[in-house]
């Protein structure tokens, strides 16, 4: 099974079992200068905006679903958030994606604008402990750096992987205030993986201890 990263906040699960491939929050044209060129069975998007809603890539698309659903031997759960700190008044709602696939599971915050609740922990923890974590550290439009060593504690997952970060692929318009990803990583204290492709093949045995992955930028 592999992890795909596409850019911004899109990444791509692939494995032997249906759906043979899980694409969370695609991005549209405006994001910057990426192409997403793929086909994959079903797309996650946490909301709909248009760096996270195209649902052309894929056969089957859910946009800010909340609940339990099952698509082939994939168990979903759309956990409600907001895309800010004042609960949605500012951005609107967001849904966190909770995926166990593949012996796995996988954890898209999309584009969360808070703390986590201790509802909100619980439920996205009812699967069990992530092996996989999708989280955004740039802020403005997302938690920064700071929150997100926050999250990172409540939901103790195996990997944590950043995203949503500025960089220069990305329209600067929309994305310039962004931090970098090098300021989150100044605030992590424990292990990075850093990965010089955009593809990495999940091992069977994650570590016990939290550690951040960094995949290239596509």
């Amino acid at each position: 099974m592999k992890l795909i990263y596409h850019g911004h906040s899109c990444f791509e699960i692939v494995g032997e079992e249906e759906p043979k491939s899980i694409v969370f929050d695609p991005y549209g044209s405006g994001t910057g200068d990426l192409r997403l060129d793929i086909s994959a069975d079903l797309a996650l998007c946490s909301h709909d905006h248009f760096d996270h809603n195209n649902c052309s890539v894929a056969r089957s698309c859910l946009i800010g679903y909340r609940g339990d659903k099952e698509v082939g031997s994939a168990k979903i759960k759309g956990v409600e958030t907001a895309h800010d700190p004042k609960g949605g008044a500012l951005r609107g709602r967001n849904t966190v994606y909770v995926v166990r696939y593949g012996g796995k599971i996988f954890v898209h915050l999309g584009d969360l604008g808070h703390v986590l609740s201790e509802e909100q922990v619980k439920e996205i923890l009812s699967f069990g402990r992530p092996d996989i974590l999708l989280i955004p550290v740039g802020g403005v439009y997302t938690i920064g750096p700071d929150e997100a060593m926050k999250v990172i504690e409540q939901l103790n997952p195996r990997i944590a992987v950043p995203m949503h970060y500025k960089h220069e692929k990305l329209n600067p318009n929309i994305f310039g205030r962004l931090h970098t990803l090098d300021d989150f990583l100044g605030r992590w204290r424990g292990e990075v993986i850093r990965v010089d492709s955009n593809e990495w093949e999940i091992p069977e045995e994650l570590p016990e201890k939290t550690k951040v992955l960094v995949l290239r930028y596509p």
